[in-house]
């Protein structure tokens, strides 16, 4: 992230200066944040402003609310989505084990599936409007610059394809037809090879700090409901 114009912002990041606040009895690794950071009223209303239109979006395509959790950001998500007009459409991803064996496949059943969103992974029940802001989960096409972190702000939502418009990168104002793609989730930890047929994005209007890693934001809303990680992340 870069603070080139927020002097007072990068100097606090400096974490090794010795001369950060610990009014409050806190532990000596924990980070006290100066008052002056902290919104007094909506987070949401602070960085999107009340009403949230395509206009508005596409005026302002260089904000977000970052998150230490992905549940933080489809909490946040799914709130921006209520407050913005238009009809919401929901999408359904299509869940299943790759195995030879059919025992094994009823093991697993298709609603223990569809409950689980490894990382990388678009949720089972997609919520989306128009006007929306997406962020692309995977290389798309590398050479038209549809790249895993690409965003874009939808413009038209159809049964089987969502239409966006280019917000960052090469490709910027250019209309992209994204199609539901089958693919499978790089988490090894899992006991079982997940297949998943679904769109390859979340809404961004929140999103992980580790997903933000490379984009150009210019006003930002940090949720920290609890401490982050490590000092890196923060």
């Amino acid at each position: 992230m870069k603070t080139a114009d927020e002097k007072e912002f990068a100097n606090w990041l400096l974490l090794g200066d010795g001369k950060l606040s610990n009014t409050d009895g806190l532990h000596i690794d924990t980070i006290e944040i100066p008052q002056d950071f902290i919104t007094k009223g909506s987070l949401i209303t602070k960085i999107f402003g009340y009403t949230i239109t395509m206009k508005q979006v596409q005026d302002n395509p260089d904000r977000a609310i970052l998150c230490p959790k992905n549940e933080d950001t489809f909490k946040i998500n799914d709130e921006i989505l209520g407050l913005m007009e238009g009809e919401e459409k929901e999408y359904l991803s299509i869940d299943s084990i790759v195995s030879d064996d059919p025992q094994e496949q009823l093991n697993f059943p298709t609603e223990f599936l569809n409950s689980m969103t490894p990382s990388g992974m678009p949720v089972h029940r997609l919520k989306i409007k128009v006007s929306a802001t997406i962020i692309l989960l995977r290389n798309l096409n590398t050479k038209k610059g549809l790249c895993n972190g690409t965003r874009f702000i939808v413009t038209d939502l159809k049964p089987n394809l969502i239409y966006a418009e280019v917000l960052t990168g090469p490709a910027q104002s250019q209309i992209i037809f994204l199609p539901k793609i089958n693919f499978l989730p790089n988490d090894s930890e899992l006991p079982f090879k997940l297949k998943q047929r679904q769109f390859l994005i979340r809404v961004s209007f929140a999103m992980t700090i580790n997903k933000s890693q490379g984009q150009t934001l210019q006003k930002v809303g940090i949720y920290l409901p609890y401490p982050v990680f490590a000092h890196g992340q923060l």
